[in-house]
């Protein structure tokens, strides 16, 4: 019986070293509730710790879908436009707690770096760079809709 217990864990123990080797982490944070509405953002950026803009995008117009908003941003590097991630916006405000997120996706990213990510700006999240130079991050929060009118 242990035997066959033993067999099993190191089963999936294999199984969810594997993946984690193959995959890229998937970050999250929380956004914080005294950042603005997400519906209106214009310019989001990947910037390091000195400054430098790394890449950015500009949001498209809204796609609503009774409560739901989203909202994308094709990541480019500033010196060729050359497309390196996305980043998209999801708001459900279909109840009466809008639920809202930040996905942020890109590659080629250097390796060690701490980089910010900033709405029209403002910072609204910080990561580490791994190895493989990808990010995967999500930044989210729950909030009390204003009713609509």
């Amino acid at each position: 019986m242990f035997r066959h217990v033993s067999i099993v864990l190191l089963a999936v123990g294999l199984v969810v070293s594997s993946a984690a080797c193959l995959g890229t982490v998937r970050l999250q944070q929380t956004l914080s509730p005294a950042f603005g509405d997400l519906t209106t953002v214009k310019l989001v950026e990947l910037v390091d710790d000195s400054g430098v803009v790394l890449m950015r995008g500009t949001f498209s117009a809204p796609s609503t879908d009774g409560g739901k908003i989203e909202r994308t941003a094709e990541l480019t590097r500033p010196k060729n436009n050359e497309p390196m991630g996305e980043v998209e916006i999801d708001v459900d405000r279909s109840t009466n707690v809008s639920e809202e997120e930040v996905n942020v996706k890109a590659k080629d990213l250097p390796y060690p770096a701490s980089l910010k990510v900033k709405v029209d700006g403002l910072e609204i999240a910080a990561f580490s760079t791994t190895k493989d130079g990808k990010v995967d991050l999500r930044v989210w929060r729950r909030v009390t809709a204003k009713p609509s009118r």
